[in-house]
């Protein structure tokens, strides 16, 4: 099959960068209305989940957060151990936090 140009590509072709990968997805907070973007992760082949409220909180809905209002979310204690209980997605969380892959 001919490579096409990004110009030329139609259908489910159309998302994809000029590398060939799906680009990155425009969602909104639900916190604060801030667009933000979701980046396609190529190991795991699907967009990250660290924006993603229902991945922490087990929440049904597709309710996006930014990394600002996580981070608040974070350190507001009572609320963030009521919301998140999973243990290994509090040390998820706090690891990302640590090294900065969510920062304000």
């Amino acid at each position: 099959m001919p490579k096409l140009k990004p110009s030329e590509k139609k259908g489910i072709y159309s998302d994809l960068s000029q590398n060939g990968f799906p680009k990155p997805k425009k969602a909104h907070c639900f916190q604060c209305q801030k667009e933000i973007w979701i980046k396609f992760v190529l190991p795991r082949q699907e967009y990250s989940q660290k924006n993603d409220w229902v991945y922490w909180t087990g929440e049904r809905g597709k309710k996006k957060i930014c990394d600002p209002c996580l981070l608040e979310f974070y350190h507001n204690k009572p609320l963030y151990w009521n919301t998140v209980k999973n243990l290994k997605k509090r040390q998820q969380i706090r690891t990302y936090i640590y090294h900065g892959i969510i920062a304000a």
